[in-house]
């Protein structure tokens, strides 16, 4: 009689990870690499998650593995063999679903190959993959159980690449990248979070043989992508991409000019600049003017746009306006696969002043407006605190009646000026943003006006 692939699939939730081209989707990678006395992962939606010997399944060495080292499970010998994942593994996809991984079967018959589960084995609510007698894919779970014929036999002694893909209505049965079956089974999807368990279910229900580089993708991979895992045998190193703190590049701050600024330090006068950028992963993007990591810096402080791509915008936002005129803003970045984090000091070059205009706002908001006369960079004498006489070019002299304000502001260095009261008054202006000066030029006259 012929051997064929039972895919026993009890269906639950799979967390979903926005990404791109083959990794798109990806909720766990098990490279199955051993370190530790552990079969390693790659990647899981926990983030934290490798896989745990349980009983005694046989770390294998590159020499006999698919790709880089495996495990081998030995079910006829001991019936526990098993691997489990650390925590509960979240899946996502209501009704999307794909699972990939290669297999080299060392026997046939006498009790059902489980592969792996996930789920709850005794209340029915699993996900699973079998080597049976029979040419069936079965989906428990919560009524009807449903399966349909595939009619594939599979091979012993032999690596051989399976996937399975669910759409929410039909499952496909690919080996070696080819597809192989397909039927029509209508089943909703548990989302009960559990932890992934390879061969072992009970003492009937095992595996003989060995498994390699273990994948699960909350999204129906196409044809093309089954067909390229299988022609250049990805790893989960190639599947997930760089799991490595972010890394940024191409930054321009598109709010420093009609041509924005892609060399620092950055030159504007927006105190809550923006700024456009990759980064070499999908990651989410934070800005602060702060020094601080990804989570530090908190939700307050997200970008605009591209969380989980590799293109972002952010803006500053009000709680960290700039205020001097060299100053720093932060890209915090953290890989969305896992918690490793970049942040990208940006110095900014702050034009704090914009042809005065800031404090003709001021005086036009004081009390002696519209009455009042204002010049334009207009040379005065004065003398400064250390009792020198000085001609000084200021930006504003206001004139309103008998009294007469001087009005300067520069990025960095103080004239030194004293006020004539109740005459003169001298307001002295250094390193304040654009906000800042209208205001202390409004609140400075009102104050001192007679």
């Amino acid at each position: 009689m012929k051997r064929a692939i039972l895919f026993l699939i009890i269906l639950i939730g799979l967390s979903y990870v926005a990404l791109g081209a083959i990794n798109d989707g990806i909720n766990a990678c098990y490279s199955l690499d051993t370190a530790d006395g552990n079969a390693t992962y790659y990647y899981d939606s926990v983030g934290t998650n490798d896989v745990k010997y349980v009983i005694s399944p046989t770390p294998l060495d590159s020499s006999v593995c698919k790709i880089g080292q495996c495990v081998g499970f030995n079910f006829s010998v001991n019936p526990d063999d098993a691997l489990k994942s650390a925590d509960n593994l979240n899946i996502s996809g209501a009704v999307a679903r794909t699972i990939n991984f290669w297999a080299y079967s060392r026997a046939k018959g006498g009790q059902n190959h489980v592969v792996f589960f996930h789920g709850v084995n005794t209340d029915g609510n699993r996900f699973s993959v079998m080597f049976m007698n029979e040419y069936s894919v079965y989906f428990s779970g919560g009524a009807p159980t449903s399966y349909f014929d595939t009619g594939n036999d599979f091979s012993i002694n032999n690596w051989q690449m399976y996937t399975v893909t669910y759409d929410g209505a039909k499952v496909r049965v690919w080996i070696d990248g080819v597809l192989t079956s397909a039927g029509a089974v209508a089943k909703s999807l548990s989302t009960t979070a559990s932890q992934l368990e390879m061969s072992h279910v009970t003492a009937e229900e095992g595996y003989e043989g060995h498994i390699d580089e273990f994948m699960i993708w909350g999204r129906n991979l196409t044809g093309a992508e089954i067909l390229d895992l299988y022609t250049n045998t990805r790893a989960c190193s190639y599947v997930v991409g760089t799991t490595t703190a972010p890394v940024l590049s191409n930054i321009n701050c598109t709010s420093c000019g009609a041509q924005g600024d892609t060399i620092a330090p950055y030159s504007t006068s927006d105190t809550t600049p923006s700024f456009a950028f990759d980064t070499n992963v999908q990651s989410n993007c934070r800005v602060g003017d702060e020094n601080q990591d990804y989570p530090t810096m908190g939700v307050s402080r997200n970008c605009t746009s591209g969380d989980g791509t590799t293109s972002h915008t952010c803006t500053l936002t009000a709680q960290d306006t700039l205020t001097t005129a060299t100053d720093y803003v932060y890209l915090a970045c953290s890989n969305t696969l896992n918690a490793n984090s970049s942040t990208t000091e940006l110095e900014i070059d702050l034009s704090l002043l914009s042809d005065g205009d800031e404090i003709d706002d001021g005086i036009q908001t004081s009390l002696i407006w519209p009455g009042a006369a204002v010049y334009t960079n207009q040379k005065v004498y004065l003398r400064d605190l250390n009792n020198n006489q000085l001609l000084v070019t200021v930006d504003r002299v206001a004139v309103y009646g008998n009294q007469r304000w001087i009005i300067n502001h520069d990025a960095s260095t103080a004239l030194g000026l004293f006020n004539i009261t109740p005459v003169v008054y001298t307001l002295d202006m250094v390193n304040l943003n654009l906000a800042e000066i209208e205001s202390k030029v409004s609140a400075f006259i009102n104050a001192t006006k007679s």
